[in-house]
């Protein structure tokens, strides 16, 4: 009980206007999602783990998996509800599963767009195919190769990135031509 005004911590936050984010609204009840998907304000704190209180919030991990929900927006209305519900809520837990569902969302975009990329949609065909599990895995396969080639060719250019910039600091430079020289030697 809040010994200002004489009301429990529901009370209070009942008295709170709703706070919106988006597709989000945070309400005395707890939060809802455009209008129908509802997470009551007792089960805000709720974790995976090894029993309530431990582990990472279940929320972000549970709605990044759905198409929907806008992240960002999600994040905030969390964030809001925790702060009027739950006011000793973990936010060092919370920075770290918002952190996990950027990007977790960030590689479902991206395998998104490679499988766009090399399997585009087809024009006036069916809505929806028989899955044939061996073109999909084929398909999963393929894409899978494409993000790893992707990843390499980033590591590669960062890699020469950063010696490049480690020859700079320590006053060395590349010669293409010649290799590393010193800069001292050669003036």
């Amino acid at each position: 009980m809040d010994l200002d005004t004489g009301l429990n911590r529901k009370e209070c936050s009942m008295k709170q206007k709703p706070y919106h984010s988006g597709q989000w609204v945070v309400t005395g009840d707890g939060m809802t999602g455009d209008g129908w998907y509802f997470i009551a304000a007792d089960r805000l704190e709720e974790r995976r783990g090894s029993g309530q209180g431990t582990g990472h919030y279940d929320w972000p991990l549970h709605m990044v998996d759905k198409t929907w929900v806008d992240v960002e927006q999600f994040l905030a209305a969390i964030t809001v509800a925790l702060e009027r519900h739950c006011p000793g809520y973990d936010r060092e837990e919370l920075a770290w599963s918002a952190d996990n569902m950027r990007e977790h969302r960030a590689r479902q975009d991206r395998r998104k767009a490679v499988r766009q990329r090399l399997f585009p949609p087809k024009k006036n065909g069916p809505i929806f195919e028989a899955i044939d599990l061996a073109k999909w895995s084929a398909e999963r396969a393929a894409i899978d190769a494409v993000i790893a080639a992707e990843d390499a060719a980033i590591a590669a250019i960062t890699e020469e990135a950063q010696s490049k910039f480690y020859m700079w600091q320590i006053g060395m430079e590349a010669q293409p031509a010649i290799g590393i020289t010193d800069k001292k030697e050669a003036a």
